[in-house]
């Protein structure tokens, strides 16, 4: 699912209410990608910023888990 409308003022919230409360209501899509598809993804995202340097930490294969990225 994408960020939009996500910021550090507003993490909290959507923590405490989940994303059906937040998220979605943001305008934010759900669509199922595998791990290197959102790797993919989030990694054109942050060239797109002008990042120097960006990770992405995720489960492996079919595992489930958190997707997160980070950049510098």
């Amino acid at each position: 699912m994408p960020s939009q409308g996500l910021t550090i003022e507003n993490f909290g919230e959507v923590v405490e209410k989940g994303p059906e409360q937040t998220l979605f209501t943001w305008g934010n899509v759900a669509e199922s990608l595998c791990g290197t598809c959102t790797s993919s993804r989030i990694g054109k995202e942050l060239q797109a910023g002008n990042f120097e340097f960006f990770e992405v930490c995720s489960p492996h294969d079919q595992q489930e888990g958190l997707v997160l990225p980070m950049a510098y």
